[in-house]
Order: C-alpha cells, then structure tokens, then sequence
C-alpha cells in the first residue's frame, strides 16, 4: 500500500539543501579516506621494502616499481646469501628471489648459464648452493 503526502514547495527546497549538504560532507571524507589509504599503501610498501632490504621505490599509489640494479649487484647478492645456508642446505629460485628481491630472469641466467656461473653454484634437484670449496 502506497500513501502520497503533500508537502510544500519551500520545504522540498529545505531537504533538496540538506541532502546537498550531507553528500558534499560525505563526499569531503571519501575523499580524506581515499588520501589516508594511499599514504597508508605506500607507508607499507616503503616499509616492506626496507624490511626486505630491496631497492624499491614506491609510486603514488603504493604500488612497487623496481629499480634497475647496478651490473653484478644481483650476482654478489644471490653468492652472498648462498654463502649465510649451512651446508649441505640449498635454495630455490624463488626462495632467492624472495630474500634478495633480484629479479627471476637474473637468478636462472646467474645459476644455469655456464659464463656466469662460473662453476660457483651446484644445484640439486631445484634447489641451489654453493659449490664447496676444495682443499
């Protein structure tokens, strides 16, 4: 059942204001909430970043953008993690990628072409190590 009220002209014009005013406001802290979320998404990223010791730059919208490294840097950081493993233990490439932030393309060439491993690396099985040293 549908019931019609008559209302007058300047009190459809008052509640045409109010609404006016209540989404002007609503749309003030959307648009504070959105700015609050975007400083927090890079806030994380930043953080992540540094906890994970990668050379990340965050953009404006929390999202990473990786900077190129400096030539051979990614080698001497997959050697140097490598060398932190008990032996006998090894890696795989994504573990490598994970706790150095050395982009895939760079582990697998490092580890798998002969002019860049240089017969530093063994893996077995997938995953990887340094080749012990003999004496």
């Amino acid at each position: 059942m549908s019931t019609t009220v008559e209302i007058s002209r300047d009190v459809v014009k008052e509640l045409e204001i109010c609404l006016e005013s209540k989404l002007a406001n609503a749309e003030q802290e959307f648009e504070a909430i959105s700015q609050r979320i975007a400083f927090l998404k890079k806030s994380l990223a930043e953080v992540r970043a540094k906890l994970a010791g990668v050379n990340e730059m965050p953009l404006a919208n929390g999202e990473n953008h990786r900077q190129r490294l400096p030539k051979g840097h990614g080698d001497e950081l997959i050697v140097e993690l490598l060398k932190t493993l008990p032996e006998g233990q090894g890696l795989t490439m994504a573990e490598i990628k994970r706790r150095t932030g050395v982009n895939h393309s760079t582990i697998f060439r490092t580890l798998k072409e002969p002019h860049r491993n240089k017969g530093r690396f063994v893996g077995i099985g997938n995953e990887w190590s340094l080749k012990k040293k003999e004496k």
